[in-house]
């Protein structure tokens, strides 16, 4: 990983607290009875697996469902 730092002296910067929203897009599988139980199961998902990134200081916030398509049995 490459480290990124400022290039000022040590003795010229400042320390900044930064809070950052991080987006990313997953796509998840799971057998239901209709959309809306499929939605609460994937959040629930989501969310339950959340200490896993806490300890990368990570917190989740809204879990928003883009998409929902029922999968075709093949």
């Amino acid at each position: 990983m490459t480290r990124i730092r400022s290039k000022a002296s040590a003795y010229k910067r400042t320390k900044f607290k930064i809070g950052a929203s991080i987006e990313y897009y997953k796509e998840l599988s799971v057998s239901a009875l209709d959309e809306q139980e499929a939605r609460e199961m994937v959040e629930a998902r989501i969310r339950d697996r959340q200490k896993a990134i806490q300890r990368f200081g990570y917190v989740i916030g809204d879990v928003e469902i883009i998409t929902i398509e029922e999968e075709k049995m093949q």
